[in-house]
């Protein structure tokens, strides 16, 4: 079990429109920690609009991992989405080790969620048994 919250289908790191706000809202009242997201890597999109051409271009790993540093180039945020299934995740998983290289290479640093919010495991990740 967790007290982690993200809210779903919501792609800011704000609420953009009052069911959005109900939604966190409502989870903080349950007792759940909200954790948005800034950089969409948007991985379940398979295929994207040249803005120039017009013409399609078919989105891989390199494609994906390029988009999400790109907004970190941009101050756009560093919690990124990504998704794990059902489809399509290979485009994924080819993105993940060009990402870390690159994230690394630059200093990022890798932390779990408790330790970004500074506390310890168990707080955020209580047992339930």
């Amino acid at each position: 079990s967790t007290t982690l919250f993200r809210p779903p289908y919501i792609s800011e790191s704000s609420p953009l429109s009052r069911a959005e706000f109900r939604s966190i809202a409502t989870a903080q009242e349950l007792g759940y920690i909200t954790i948005g997201i800034s950089n969409n890597g948007r991985d379940w999109t398979f295929e994207d609009k040249d803005d120039v051409t017009g013409e399609t271009i078919y989105r891989n790993g390199k494609s994906i991992a390029d988009e999400i540093l790109s907004k970190l180039d941009l101050m756009q945020g560093n919690a990124i989405l990504l998704h794990d299934g059902p489809s399509g995740r290979e485009r994924t998983v080819e993105a993940l080790p060009l990402l870390i290289k690159t994230l690394k290479e630059r200093g990022f640093k890798f932390v779990t969620t408790h330790e970004l919010l500074g506390t310890d495991r168990s707080t955020i990740m209580p047992d339930v048994g």
